[in-house]
């Protein structure tokens, strides 16, 4: 069951990206909860990036991206974002 927001210590960044968005998952560091921002790639004009407004358990934060269409064996895995947010 997804918990209200609530401040979570971000440990490690998993970066997804189709043609028109980036999924970032940030991990806590027991690796139990999860947040996910959704980075809009259209609008080359301003950016516009979505916050889920819940912290996720890593069942519900797989099954959203399944939903999304994602093989959730393959992310990209990061310790910082500043690498993914390229031009």
């Amino acid at each position: 069951m997804a918990s209200k927001v609530k401040n979570i210590c971000i440990e490690k960044i998993f970066c997804y990206e189709t043609k028109n968005f980036f999924y970032v998952i940030g991990s806590s560091s027991c690796k139990s909860k999860h947040r996910i921002l959704k980075i809009d790639r259209r609008n080359k004009l301003h950016l516009e990036i979505e916050c889920l407004d819940r912290i996720m358990s890593t069942g519900e934060m797989m099954s959203y991206l399944r939903e999304q269409g994602f093989d959730t064996n393959k992310p990209t895995v990061a310790f910082g974002i500043a690498g993914f947010v390229t031009t």
